[in-house]
């Protein structure tokens, strides 16, 4: 990046136009791919360990979050600021996901996909919403509720599974509903 606006730099100040701009730029190109084939390279290699990772731990079921919507919040509410928010917006989640599927699909792991809204501000225990749950400075999830107490990735984690069960188990009686008829 700091290359990239390196040489777009060089082009505005020296106001170039025509192929003396195109000569300039063609540089920026070239890191354009070789940073989409590191991303490419990146999620696929995140994957494979993932899979193979939970093959060694003989997991059959795989819950994973719906990302999608991730980019559309707005910098002045992270915890980050614009920092953390351009890394999100540069991050390929979906190429991710689609690759962490396919490796998973391959080595006969299902992949059940859940909801992420408020994965992090409900309460495992009891299932109370509130984003007083969340203690960011302790890295806890604390139900003002139950009073229950539990690691931040842990409760979250919790709450993907519990989602994705039950999302399963209503397809489940769905489809069996339709194949009585």
């Amino acid at each position: 990046q700091r290359r990239r606006r390196s040489y777009q730099n060089q082009v505005s100040a020296s106001a170039r136009t025509g192929h003396g701009r195109t000569r300039t730029l063609r540089p920026i190109e070239h890191l354009t791919g070789k940073a989409e084939r590191w991303r490419k390279t990146r999620c696929q290699v995140i994957a494979r360990r993932f899979a193979l990772w939970c093959k060694d731990r003989g997991v059959s079921r795989v819950y994973i979050e719906d990302f999608s919507g991730i980019r559309d919040g707005e910098p002045e509410k992270l915890e980050g600021g614009e920092v953390v928010w351009r890394r999100i917006q540069e991050w390929p989640y979906y190429q991710l996901e689609m690759r962490v599927k396919s490796c998973l699909e391959e080595l006969g792991i299902e992949v059940e996909q859940g909801p992420a809204h408020w994965i992090s501000q409900t309460c495992p225990n009891c299932g109370h919403t509130s984003p007083d749950n969340v203690d960011l400075g302790r890295w806890r999830i604390r139900c003002v509720q139950c009073k229950q107490s539990r690691h931040l990735d842990t409760g979250a984690a919790a709450n993907v599974v519990a989602r994705g069960e039950a999302a399963r188990k209503k397809r489940e009686v769905l489809a069996a509903g339709k194949t009585s008829e």
